[in-house]
């Protein structure tokens, strides 16, 4: 699959984008070894697209029914320290939330990130 992987990958990372983030970190992650390729890749890929068909009827929806003055923003944030097995890199993340007084939660973006320093003993 080294050959046609990109592409899949980037297909898929658009519909997660759109409907699924909590597609983004495996996604991610498989994306990140494009360049080095590995049977082990081909196994992880063809998990995720298992997932991703039998739970296709899974996607994330929302509306706002409060008026726009009644809102505001939540921005939450996290990391972990070396949680990498490859690479003992950190990694930091954010998710931003607008709130009102009758919506629990509706997601607008998520990030992601490799911080760049590495821990080293």
């Amino acid at each position: 699959l080294s050959a046609d992987a990109c592409g899949v990958l980037m297909k898929n990372l658009y519909a997660a984008r759109l409907s699924r983030p909590d597609l983004l970190k495996p996604i991610n992650d498989l994306a990140k070894n494009v360049s080095r390729w590995t049977k082990n890749c081909d196994k992880q890929l063809c998990r995720l697209m298992y997932y991703m068909s039998c739970a296709r009827g899974h996607t994330l929806r929302g509306y706002v029914a409060d008026k726009p003055e009644d809102l505001w923003l939540e921005l939450f944030v996290d990391s972990d320290f070396c949680g990498s097995r490859e690479d003992a890199k950190s990694t930091s993340g954010g998710y931003l939330v607008p709130r009102a007084p009758h919506v629990f939660s509706y997601y607008v973006g998520v990030q992601e990130a490799d911080q760049r320093q590495q821990k080293h003993d």
